[in-house]
This record gives structure tokens, C-alpha cells and sequence, in this order.
């Protein structure tokens, strides 16, 4: 018997199986099989073992924080004592040790020069402070004066010049003084001029103030405070 199928083309069943639909299927099926697996064993092995490393680094780092505490301490005592020990040794740079500094002085004292006298005013150590009451000291501008009376042979004025510039020119004797005054001089007839040659008979006697640096704790006062 024959038998004609009217339908139309999309509605016309087939006999023939979509074997391409199939493997397709297949596939989609056994990849959405080895994802559930992998997903199996993350939950069942995998997390487990993480959740147990996670609470031991945890108990590690609470076994670690009274270690750390005693670590930073530590560091701040020792950034405390290398600051401490900055502001000695800058203080010592910057003292003025007068055993020294006096027997440089006297070697740059020329054979025509003698020192008649030495005064030494050094400034009160008060520490500077910060914007407080119209009574609060403030810091001195400067440390002190060495004042030196001495007397040089003869009219020659050049010569106190001259010794001046030594005592600039000497670095270590310098270091300390933040300047040196000009010399104030003045010309004095000596006694009984007849006994002496007539270069003599007049010597020059002269001033010179040596202003010191401020005391170190009394610049740093105010940072300290």
C-alpha cells in the first residue's frame, strides 16, 4: 500500500534517529558529570583540609601577636636610645673644651702680642619654649663672650688685624664661636719713655669679644618639648 504523507517538511516525522543530537547530549552530560564530581571533591576532601589549615595558621598568629608586642617595643627602645645617643654626641661636637680651646688661643698669640686679660661670660641654659605666657624665657640667641684684653708692641694696628685673622683662620680654634668682633684699639704712651727705643714707647692696647654658639638643648627645646 502506498501511503502519502501531506504534512508539511517540519512536521513529517522521521524514522532515522538524530544520532548527532544524541552525541551531543552525551557530551554536555559528561561534562556536567565531571564538573559535579570535581565539585564533590573540593566539598568532601578539599574543604576540610582547608578549613583545618586556616585554624592553625589562625592558633600560629595568636601564638605570634605577644612576639610581635615584644618586637615593636623593642624597636622603639632602640630608635629611643640611637636618638638619645645623637643628641650626646651632637652636644659634645659642639662643646667648647677651654683646656683646649685656651692653648690654641695662646699659640696664636704672636711674640709681639702679650694677654692682659680673659673674661669669659657664658649664657644661662634656659630652654627654649614654645608660644606660651608674655613671662615664658625664651632661648638665648647666643652662648656667651669670651672677652680678651691684650696688648701688642708698638703703634702697629696692622698687627691686631692680623692676630684677628689668625683667629679666624684657624678652624679649630673657631669651631664654637659664631663670630669675632672687630678689635677696639687704642694707642697708650708707657711710663718713662726714655728708657725705651722709640718704637716702644707707644704700645696698643686692644679688645676683642668672641660670641659663642648657643647652648645645643637650648636650640633643640623647642622640637623636645
Amino acid at each position: 500500500m502506498i501511503r502519502i504523507n501531506l504534512l508539511p517538511e517540519e512536521y513529517r516525522s522521521t524514522d532515522r534517529a538524530p544520532w548527532a543530537m544524541l552525541g551531543v547530549s552525551a557530551i554536555a552530560l559528561a561534562a556536567l558529570a565531571g564538573v559535579a564530581v570535581h565539585l564533590g571533591y573540593l566539598y568532601v576532601v578539599r574543604l576540610p583540609g582547608l578549613e583545618a589549615r586556616r585554624a592553625a595558621l589562625a592558633a600560629e598568629v595568636e601564638t605570634l601577636v605577644p612576639f610581635n608586642l615584644e618586637a615593636e617595643r623593642v624597636h622603639r627602645d632602640v630608635q629611643d636610645s640611637l636618638a638619645r645617643q645623637q643628641a650626646i654626641l651632637d652636644i659634645r661636637a659642639e662643646k667648647v673644651f677651654w683646656s683646649h680651646k685656651l692653648d690654641l688661643l695662646v699659640d696664636l698669640v704672636p711674640a709681639t702680642m702679650w694677654l692682659a686679660e680673659l673674661e669669659l661670660k657664658e649664657a644661662a641654659p634656659v630652654r627654649a619654649r614654645g608660644p606660651g605666657g608674655p613671662g615664658a624665657p625664651a632661648a638665648p640667641e647666643e652662648g656667651g663672650t669670651l672677652h680678651i684684653v691684650a696688648w701688642s708692641k708698638g703703634p702697629r694696628v696692622d698687627r691686631v688685624a692680623r692676630f684677628r685673622e689668625a683667629l679666624l683662620a684657624h678652624r679649630g680654634f673657631h669651631a664654637g664661636f659664631t663670630r669675632i668682633s672687630e678689635p677696639n684699639s687704642s694707642l697708650v704712651a708707657i711710663a718713662n719713655p726714655q728708657r725705651y727705643e722709640a718704637e716702644d714707647r707707644t704700645n696698643t692696647r686692644f679688645t676683642v669679644d668672641l660670641v659663642l654658639r648657643p647652648p645645643p638643648h637650648s636650640r633643640r627645646g623647642s622640637a623636645t618639648e
